[in-house]
């Protein structure tokens, strides 16, 4: 049994990264028993407005590549939406908009005003120097000013890219955002077919208070 991710199967040398992850997470574990609760999983998923969902949340376990194909509309109507799950809660959600308010999706620029504006001043009320940053490969994430930006908050708490600990990649099934969050949220919220991207939003904002 392989993992499939829309055509995106797992290559030979993940599973050795993927090993040595879990086995430096086990190692933790042993020594301070309630660590996987200090580590702050993030992502971003898109919620488009005609209910369809985004294939970058969605995982198909397969022996062979099943070439799924998606029918979309040429410019469907969508929100970027980012937040962070830990054992304390979840932080977010935060919606990627321009200075007009308009919706947009996320570069490397924005990504660090969010974490600068946003995630940041979230974290006040929380011992950062216990905390652990989880983040995948994203180009927008793994860029040079992102990394420094986020070790100067975390320190050698990054679990990265191009951080000090290495997130292994394509490694979606060890996140509980994408294994779980962002399929439940979508279920909830697309329950009602919302009509308009405000309404869209005020369904994710109320489904993660």
């Amino acid at each position: 049994m392989r993992e499939v991710w829309f055509g995106l199967a797992i290559h030979q040398n993940d599973h050795q990264a993927r090993r040595r992850f879990v086995e430096w997470a086990q190692n933790e574990i042993a020594v301070v028993p309630n660590f996987h609760k200090r580590i702050l999983f993030s992502d971003e998923a898109h919620f488009w407005l005609n209910g369809y969902v985004n294939k970058q949340n969605c995982r198909i376990w397969s022996e062979a590549n099943p070439q799924v194909y998606v029918e979309t509309p040429l410019h469907p109507e969508k929100l970027t939406v980012w937040c962070a799950l830990w054992a304390g809660g979840i932080i977010g959600p935060y919606f990627f908009k321009n200075d007009e308010g308009h919706n947009v999706t996320v570069n490397g620029d924005r990504y660090r005003v969010m974490i600068t504006n946003f995630f940041i001043p979230e974290l006040n009320n929380h011992d950062v120097q216990e905390l652990w940053f989880q983040q995948d490969g994203a180009t927008c994430h793994t860029a040079r000013a992102t990394i420094y930006l986020l070790k100067d908050t975390f320190g050698d708490h990054l679990i990265s890219r191009f951080g000090p600990l290495n997130w292994p990649p394509r490694s979606c099934d060890l996140t509980p955002l994408d294994y779980f969050l962002w399929g439940y949220v979508k279920s909830l919220v697309y329950a009602d077919k919302p009509q308009t991207l405000d309404h869209l939003e005020d369904k994710i904002r109320i489904t993660n208070v």
